[in-house]
């Protein structure tokens, strides 16, 4: 059975049972996917948990704000420095996000992939919470 999440009414991702991205829907009219527009497409959900957020952060900033910080917890936790989190296993980026704020509470609920229009190159936004019942 396959869930269909909808991201500011942009481009929808869908999901399995189990939370895990089986594809992209965005044929309407209007909306810019990585296909027909991959300088400049519309952000979308790549993972969700269905878990409510309170906070969010852009994989960019967490390298801005602490360069070597960010790269010793990539190699610790995906054994590369690599910018691209797409194929990133949302487990292993809420460990990296709980050891970077240093927030063992913290829960990853979406990873959002969108793309900047004045440079082409993709963004991730981590949506998360680090109250435990915010189901």
């Amino acid at each position: 059975m396959a869930i269909w999440n909808y991201y500011h009414d942009a481009i929808s991702s869908v999901y399995d049972e189990w939370g895990k991205i089986v594809g992209i829907r965005g044929e309407e009219p209007g909306v810019k996917t990585p296909k027909s527009h991959p300088y400049s497409y519309d952000p979308f959900t790549i993972w969700k948990n269905g878990v409510k957020p309170s906070d969010a952060v852009y994989s960019d900033r967490l390298l801005g704000w602490d360069y070597e910080k960010h790269n010793e917890l990539c190699k610790k936790h995906f054994s590369n420095q690599g910018q691209d989190w797409s194929r990133r296993d949302p487990s292993r980026i809420e460990r990296f996000l709980r050891d970077y704020f240093d927030s063992p509470t913290l829960i990853l609920c979406e990873v959002i992939q969108g793309c900047n229009a004045s440079n082409g190159y993709p963004y991730w936004a981590f949506r998360y919470t680090s109250d435990a019942y915010s189901k």
